[in-house]
């Protein structure tokens, strides 16, 4: 099981050391005695923040910025510390997924009971209300207290059933005099304790104000001090001395202590007067029940959080009733019988709030409301349910494979599950199956209408959006390249690119080296999914070569999936009789051996190789031409400079520019035979070879992209060190012992079926 928290309120100096961020963080300390061991719990941040402190960090097994649940197993749990104070779009896939049981800790509403000293701007307003507006997405509820529980149900549209009042637990320090460990002596209240306390701090709706003017009022001869703690700044303390000042206070009457610990503060709460509470609303009061823990009577002002913890009327005044406060604090400077009695009634409330009693109403709730939800699921598991998934990849008319491969895919995959695309193309092609096309957006992650969504990346300018969505919302991620360096280096720039590739390998990476890397990938040492490994749930590739590659850079288990044949040559269309056609069509006459070679010209493609290879090939008496069906990428004067050294000039031909369909079909039905060689090597694939065998064409291919592609025996292999003679051999030995114009075989038809999209959707689903 995996729980999932929300930590940003601990990225924030403002809450991690205040009530919030205890409160947070006492629960989460306790939770792991409501759980089993094995339960893994996962704290979530944002990466544009600062780094959370260590002794927030090691409440959980893992922190990670990915706002993305992983693959769900019935028993999912995600806990929202502070629904108000950070934006709840961030984690909405936590609450859009329905079998992850979602809580939220829910502390007030004061900023919206305030708005003119809180929300001063449409912005905030905008932001505050939008929170609002997300909480009634949580399945449990837990306030601190019965006022906020109000509050919450008055402006919430939830089943009041899930709403539970926790408390908030007293610090250690607190607990423990209050259960007698340390002396708790009531009848020490002497003139020696000569001081009243006020803790607050520099918020104005404390109402340090009332207290102020109460003490300037008392009339006695030998006037008690005022000890003020809590953090104020100057500005705010010369406002003090003057209010003192104003209603006849001598300031040095007045004791201010900032920065102090339990013990001391304990120390104060036991020896003084009587602690004031004076706020004009709060949604829980620990300056209460601190104080009562410590034995001390507690003046409070009527607002309702008080009420509850306080229901002593002699100790109620109104916030802004200076003459009631001063006459109680009056009456508590003369009788000290009254004050011990105070003292002894209030005592009894501030066991409630005992560190184990406030984590059990908090906890216990949860992992009863776990077991009814897995219940539930368990039963709803029975009734069959379509899958409902988005994915985001390029489509056609994108000039893409993995754009073709995605369609293909989805004509299957469809059956299966309710699908929608988002993608960048202006006029996607309708596809059987595919719902609805959306334009890539962020909405995609906050919308409650998907399953799963799913990130489709490759190494090309077309994923450049996609991999940023997945960077920062994470989630299932299928990858089609064995490599995003070039993608990298074009998108983010060289220089990036060269920190990205020091921070991958570990070591100090020069940017030349970088830069070959780029214009030879045969010599990258790194695949570069770095980016994608912490979001990838799952992370899904193409072949057995780069799932293993991720295991062994990243340590990571990736999914499998068979890389399918996506283009379809029906048996008709590979005869001895189509052959002919095809290559009247294109001008091949009938004495030629025509070999191709798929697919962009690139470097990574050894195109020299090939080009020497029938070089050889001629000089051996065999009348062969070389085929390159693909755009030239601005290499053709690079290749025909090329053919021309190796005398071979007028039996190599280009394309100049990208091959329309029909064309490329015609050259794999025309020709005698294919070659396709890869000079990277971490388990890459080839969607021309998989042309290749699905049309049942001899193909020469180097030993790693065979093996990375499951190859049959119509794919005759040669090493990887992608020798020219090696491959000229090769060749001419099959030309003597082939019939080339035999396609039509057991192998052809066996690999057909196992690299189907009917099984890839089926494998493809049960992966996420």
């Amino acid at each position: 099981m995996e729980i999932y928290v929300d930590l940003r309120c601990f990225q924030d100096p403002g809450y991690a050391f205040r009530g919030v961020g205890y409160h947070s963080s006492t629960l989460l300390r306790e939770g792991r005695k409501f759980f089993a061991a094995t339960t893994r719990w996962v704290g979530i941040v944002d990466s544009d923040k600062t780094e959370i402190p260590q002794e927030f960090s090691d409440l959980v097994d893992e922190v990670t910025s990915i706002a993305a649940p992983k693959a769900i197993d019935g028993k999912s749990l995600f806990v929202q510390l502070s629904p108000m104070t950070h934006a709840a779009e961030r984690i909405h896939r936590f609450l859009a997924q329905p079998s992850t049981l979602s809580v939220a800790v829910v502390y007030d509403f004061i900023p919206l009971d305030l708005p003119g000293r809180y929300l001063t701007d449409r912005k905030l307003m905008t932001d505050y209300t939008s929170n609002l507006s997300w909480l009634s997405r949580y399945d449990l509820m837990f306030p601190i207290s019965e006022y906020s529980a109000s509050r919450l149900k008055d402006l919430v549209d939830i089943d009041r059933r899930n709403v539970h009042v926790t408390g908030v637990a007293l610090r250690a320090e607190f607990a423990s005099i209050l259960l007698g460990e340390h002396t708790n002596d009531f009848e020490s209240l002497t003139a020696a304790k000569a001081f009243f306390l006020f803790v607050g701090g520099a918020d104005s709706r404390k109402n340090v104000d009332v207290v102020l003017e109460s003490h300037a009022r008392l009339d006695s001869v030998s006037k008690p001090r005022l000890v003020i703690v809590g953090a104020y700044p100057q500005r705010f303390y010369d406002d003090m001395i003057t209010i003192y000042r104003l209603h006849g206070g001598n300031p040095s009457d007045i004791e201010m202590k900032n920065g102090i610990g339990d013990s001391e503060l304990a120390a104060l709460y036991r020896d003084c007067l009587c602690s004031i509470c004076s706020s004009e609303i709060e949604g829980f009061s620990l300056p209460v029940i601190e104080a009562i823990a410590c034995g001390a009577s507690v003046f409070v002002s009527n607002i309702d959080a008080h009420r509850e913890l306080v229901s002593v009327p002699d100790a109620i005044f109104e916030a802004h009733d200076a003459v009631r406060l001063s006459q109680l604090m009056q009456r508590a400077l003369v009788d000290k019988e009254w004050t011990r009695g105070l003292a002894r009634l209030q005592e009894p409330r501030a066991k409630q709030f005992l560190l184990e009693r406030v984590a059990y109403r908090f906890w216990n709730p949860i992992v009863q409301s776990l077991k009814a939800f897995c219940e539930k699921r368990a039963k709803n598991a029975s009734v069959p349910k379509r899958t409902r998934i988005a994915i985001l990849s390029p489509f056609p008319p994108d000039r893409s494979g993995v754009a073709d491969y995605t369609r293909r895919s989805l004509e299957e995959i469809s059956k299966l599950a309710d699908v929608d695309v988002f993608c960048e193309t202006a006029s996607p092609a309708a596809t059987s199956g595919v719902r609805n096309f959306f334009p890539l957006s962020t909405l995609t992650y906050l919308s409650s209408e998907y399953d799963h969504v799913v990130s489709v990346v490759g190494n090309s300018h077309f994923h450049t959006k996609i991999i940023d969505y997945q960077v920062k919302f994470g989630g299932p991620c299928l990858v089609h390249d064995n490599r995003l360096a070039e993608v990298y280096n074009w998108w983010k720039g060289p220089e990036a690119f060269h920190a990205m590739a020091c921070r991958s390998l570990g070591r100090n990476v020069s940017y030349q080296e970088c830069q070959d890397w780029i214009r030879d990938p045969g010599k990258l040492q790194s695949i570069f999914f770095d980016d994608l490994i912490p979001g990838a749930r799952p992370l899904m590739v193409h072949s057995k070569g780069i799932q293993a590659q991720v295991k062994n850079q990243y340590g990571t288990d990736a999914v499998c999936l068979p890389f399918c044949v996506y283009r379809d040559f029906p048996d008709e269309q590979i005869t001895k009789e189509s052959k002919q056609s095809a290559r009247q069509k294109l001008g091949i006459d009938n004495g030629v051996v025509a070999i191709v070679t798929l697919g962009i010209v690139d470097p990574t493609k050894s195109p020299q190789t090939c080009i020497e290879a029938i070089s050889l090939v001629r000089q051996a008496g065999i009348n062969a031409h070389l085929y390159f069906v693909g755009s030239s990428s601005g290499r053709h004067s690079i290749i025909e400079n090329f053919a021309e050294r190796m005398n071979v000039g007028d039996a190599v031909h280009q394309c100049s520019d990208w091959v329309e369909e029909q064309m490329y079909t015609d050259f794999v039905i025309a020709a005698d035979m294919a070659i396709q060689l890869r000079s990277h090597f971490f388990g890459g694939l080839s969607g021309a070879l998989l042309d290749c065998i699905a049309s049942g064409l001899v193909t020469f291919a180097n030993d790693n992209l065979a093996e990375s592609m499951d190859a049959p025996a119509s794919v005759l292999r040669i090493s990887d060190r992608l020798c020219p003679d090696e491959l000229s051999k090769k060749i001419l030995r099959a030309i003597a012992s082939i019939d080339l114009n035999d396609r039509l075989t057991d192998n052809r038809r066996k690999y057909l079926f196992e690299h189907s999209f009917a099984i890839y959707a089926r494998r493809f689903i049960d992966s996420l």
